[in-house]
C-alpha cells in the first residue's frame, strides 16, 4: 500500500502513470467534499452573525490501497493537529464517486 500527500500539482507527478486515474477521481471527490463543506460553514455563519468561516484544506492525503474511503480532519482555529499519521486538513484515503 503506497502514500502520497499533494500539496501542490507537482506532487501528483509522485503517482504512477498506471495510478494517475484513480488518484485523480479520487481528488476530484475530495474537492467536491471540501466545496459542500465550505458552503456549510459559510451557512452556519450567516447563522450566528459571523463573517464566512475559512476552510483550507492543506492537503490531499491519498492512500492507494483500493478501498475508496475518506476521513476529512477538520481543526477550529488554535486547535493543535492529531497525532501522526493524520494531519489537519488532510484525507485520509479515498472515497468513491458520487459517495
Amino acid at each position: 500500500m503506497n502514500e502520497y500527500t499533494i500539496k501542490q500539482a507537482a506532487d501528483f507527478l509522485t503517482v504512477p502513470q498506471n495510478r494517475l486515474k484513480d488518484c485523480l477521481a479520487e481528488f476530484a471527490a475530495f474537492l467536491e467534499t471540501v466545496r459542500e463543506f465550505q458552503e456549510l460553514c459559510k451557512i452556519a455563519g450567516e447563522l450566528v452573525g459571523e463573517t464566512e468561516p475559512i476552510v483550507d484544506p492543506i492537503a490531499f492525503h491519498w492512500i492507494d490501497d483500493g478501498k475508496r474511503n475518506v476521513t476529512i480532519n477538520i481543526m477550529a482555529g488554535d486547535s493543535k493537529p492529531p497525532t501522526a499519521p493524520e494531519r489537519t486538513g488532510e484525507v485520509r484515503g479515498s472515497t468513491a464517486p458520487g459517495r
